[in-house]
C-alpha cells in the first residue's frame, strides 16, 4: 500500500495536494503495483535502498542493484494502468497544473536536440521524418522543425502522447499526435522515421527490451534515434534539485540512469552509440554490424551520493559563482 511516508520534498500548490490524494486513493484500489525482485537489467536480486520515499513523500523506494548499479523505483505501476495514469494524475501531480502547458521541459528543448544530432544527419538530407514518443503538447518536435528550417530542413511531425489534453493541444498547432501506447501505434503502422526523440521519456518504461524493440521497427539503417533522461550523476549541476536526491527522485520514473546504464542498456538491446555524456543526452542507431562496443566509464553511485551531501556546499557555492560569471560574460 501507497501512502504519505514523510513530507513532501517540494512545495506542493493545491492542485498537486489534490492530485496526490486521489492518486493515494487510485494506487490502492486494486492489485495495480508490483514490486521489482530480480534487477531488470541484470536479473540479479541483491539491492542497495538509496531511499524509501519520492519527492512527494510517497512510499516508493529507490533500489541499487548491487552487481550493475542500475537503479529501479520499486514498487512500480503495472504496465496495463499506465495510460490511465498518466492521462489523469501525471501532469496534475508532476506539474501542477490541469491546463496543458506549452512546454513540458523547456522552450529551447527542442532546439537543443537538433543541435546534439546534427552531426549525424547526411548534409544531402533536406527532408526528415521526425516521431517522438511522450511529445506532451508538441513543444520538442515544433522546436526541433523551427530550428531546422534555418538549415533548409523540412520536417514531417509525429508523435504519441497519453495525456489526450496535450494531444488536443498539438492538434491546434498542425503536430499529428496519437493518445496511444507505442505496441498498438506500431501494429497500426509501416511507417519508418529518420529521427525518433525519447526526451524524459525512457525512464518512464517498464518494458525496456519490449519497448525498444518497438522503436526498432519505426527505425531504418540510418535513423538517429535520440534519447534523454535525468542522470542520477549530475544532481549536482541541477538548481532544481538542489543537490538532494529525494528531490530527483519520483515514482514515474521507473529506472534513474547513469551514461554507463543506459549505455548498457541500448548496447545489449541492439544499438550502438553515436554520443552520450552524463547529463544524460545521447544519440544512438541500430548496430547493424554486431560491432563489439568497450564503454568509456563506470558509474560509483553510492560514492557520488556520499559526496554530494558531504560536498554540498561547494556545489552551491560552484553554481552561483558560473551563475554570475556567466552574467558578466554576458
Amino acid at each position: 500500500m501507497i501512502k504519505i511516508a514523510e513530507k513532501e520534498s517540494w512545495n506542493l500548490n493545491n492542485i498537486q495536494k489534490t492530485s496526490r490524494k486521489e492518486f493515494i486513493l487510485w494506487i490502492n484500489e486494486g492489485d495495480k503495483l508490483h514490486d521489482v525482485v530480480t534487477c531488470p537489467f541484470c536479473k540479479m536480486n541483491n539491492f542497495i535502498r538509496i531511499s524509501n520515499v519520492d519527492r512527494f513523500g510517497l512510499s516508493f523506494n529507490a533500489l541499487q542493484c548491487e552487481n550493475c548499479n542500475l537503479v529501479s523505483t520499486s514498487p512500480q505501476i503495472k504496465e496495463e494502468y499506465l495510460p490511465e495514469y498518466y492521462d489523469k494524475f501525471y501532469h496534475p501531480l508532476i506539474f501542477g497544473e490541469t491546463e496543458a502547458k506549452d512546454f513540458l521541459f523547456n522552450s529551447s528543448q527542442g532546439k537543443k536536440i537538433y543541435k546534439l544530432i546534427a552531426e549525424y544527419i547526411p548534409s544531402s538530407k533536406k527532408d526528415l521524418r521526425v516521431f517522438e514518443v511522450g511529445a506532451g503538447s508538441g513543444s520538442n518536435l515544433r522546436g526541433f522543425s523551427e530550428y531546422a528550417k534555418k538549415f533548409n530542413i523540412n520536417c514531417s511531425l509525429e508523435g504519441l502522447e497519453y495525456s489526450t489534453t496535450y494531444v488536443e493541444k498539438a492538434k491546434k498547432d498542425n503536430i499529428i499526435l496519437y493518445a496511444d501506447d507505442l505496441n498498438s501505434y506500431v501494429d497500426k503502422t509501416e511507417s519508418q522515421f529518420d529521427i525518433i526523440i525519447l526526451s524524459h521519456v525512457f525512464e518512464h518504461v517498464t518494458q525496456s527490451v519490449e519497448f525498444l524493440e518497438l522503436i526498432k521497427k519505426l527505425m531504418h539503417e540510418n535513423t538517429i534515434l535520440y534519447i534523454e533522461v535525468p542522470g542520477i550523476l549530475s544532481l549536482h549541476k541541477n538548481q532544481a534539485y538542489r543537490r538532494l536526491l529525494k528531490r530527483y527522485l519520483v515514482h514515474a520514473h521507473i529506472y534513474h540512469f547513469t551514461a554507463e546504464s543506459l549505455e548498457k542498456m541500448l548496447i545489449k538491446n541492439g544499438f550502438i552509440p553515436e554520443f552520450i555524456n552524463e547529463n544524460v543526452e545521447s544519440v544512438f542507431k541500430i548496430n547493424n554490424s554486431n560491432i563489439k562496443t568497450t564503454l568509456k566509464h563506470t558509474s560509483n553511485i553510492s560514492l557520488y551520493l556520499n559526496n554530494l551531501n558531504r560536498y554540498k556546499i561547494i556545489y552551491k557555492i560552484n553554481f552561483y559563482f558560473k551563475k554570475l560569471l556567466n552574467k558578466l560574460i554576458g
